[in-house]
């Protein structure tokens, strides 16, 4: 998928699976199930870096359950603010008449509001919201000083450069990652 749709697409579906755990039946047990995977995707992202020195290449798929962590967070999120959002319009003491009107308005804005702050934060280089940035900033933090590490090599490319010299990956997308995992292990297979 487009790197440039996939925050669009998860946030999407997110905002869908937040509305759905509001008027569900079984919401409750959706709900529940989606700060596990929360959980878990902070668990995962605890995991990579504790391993990133020693197996980044592991590294880089244990850190893909960040993903979930963002996603299941966008989804409580937009349960919340579409349950607030509802009860806004009897907590002002609206007519009945206006109360889904009013109640419509609310939800749009607070679920639009909440979706463009995501996507705002997803398309910053920086951002910790998914998975590449998380991988790219633990990698750097977990080499940093490190004396095996000499500038203008190709190892040092893949820990701190978007692209990586002789062909080597581009961006920090999950195979780019793997890519450069590779390239660190096997620098530092025959470093001192």
């Amino acid at each position: 998928m487009d790197s440039r749709i996939a925050p669009v697409v998860a946030v999407f579906c997110a905002t869908v699976l937040g509305v759905f755990i509001l008027y569900s039946t079984r919401g409750g047990v959706v709900a529940a199930v989606m700060a596990g995977l929360l959980l878990l995707g902070v668990m995962g992202r605890n995991l990579a870096r504790g391993m990133m020195k020693d197996r980044p290449v592991r590294a880089a798929y244990v850190m893909q359950l960040w993903l979930l962590a963002p996603v299941s967070t966008i989804t409580l999120v937009t349960t919340l603010s579409t349950w607030v959002a509802v009860s806004m319009p009897a907590w002002l003491s609206i007519e009945a008449t206006e109360e889904k009107i009013v109640g419509g308005v609310l939800v749009g804005a607070f679920n639009a509001m909440l979706a463009a702050l995501w996507l705002d934060d997803a398309k910053n280089a920086q951002s910790a919201t998914w998975p590449d940035a998380q991988y790219r900033i633990a990698l750097q933090k977990a080499f940093a000083g490190d004396h095996r590490i000499k500038g203008n090599t190709r190892l040092f490319d893949a820990i701190y450069f978007d692209k990586v010299r002789q062909d080597g990956p581009k961006g920090w997308d999950l195979a780019a990652r793997v890519a450069r995992g590779k390239i660190i292990e096997r620098a530092l297979a025959g470093a001192p």
